[in-house]
């Protein structure tokens, strides 16, 4: 289990929380902590609901997108996309209206230093986002910023 929980958070930057309940198994923990997650134990229902909520508050403690990127497309020549590319992120908030933000920034046309063409790129043309993780670089900056935005949903755009 704790293998493919490595896989998931490897590939796809997916993070798995495990809960023991009137258990304390060492697979649980070492699941949660190969996928940069957490792993709580439980004895009773109290605990095992204070410990979803904790899961929960981790959860939307962290930025996070939910819409596909928007990549503009000529309406005279629709054969051809442009470079630019618009991310639209979000942050969940517990019983908040979700903060949210449109970033812009450029799709590499050709292979550059420490990049590929496809790669997206900041507004100084350095990679923004880190291919194993699907995250942006926290020095990345967005094309309608000058100081460095990384994945900050509420800074930049």
């Amino acid at each position: 289990m704790n293998d493919v929980a490595k896989y998931l958070y490897d590939t796809q930057g997916i993070s798995v929380y495990t809960i023991g309940f009137a258990i304390d198994y060492d697979l649980l923990k070492r699941t949660a902590e190969q996928a940069n997650g957490h792993y709580y134990t439980a004895t009773n229902s109290q605990q095992l609901k204070g410990a979803f909520a904790n899961v929960i508050d981790e959860i939307l403690d962290k930025s996070t997108s939910f819409v596909a990127p928007i990549v503009p497309v000529s309406r005279l020549e629709r054969t051809t996309a442009g470079d630019k590319i618009y991310l639209a992120l979000f942050k969940p908030k517990k019983n908040k209206m979700w903060s949210g933000n449109l970033k812009k920034y450029t799709v590499a046309q050709t292979s550059g230093l420490g990049y590929q063409i496809g790669a997206v790129l900041d507004r100084n043309d350095v990679k923004a986002v880190d291919d194993s993780t699907g995250l942006f670089y926290d020095a990345s900056i967005s094309f309608w910023n000058t100081t460095q935005d990384g994945g900050e949903v509420e800074e930049g755009g």
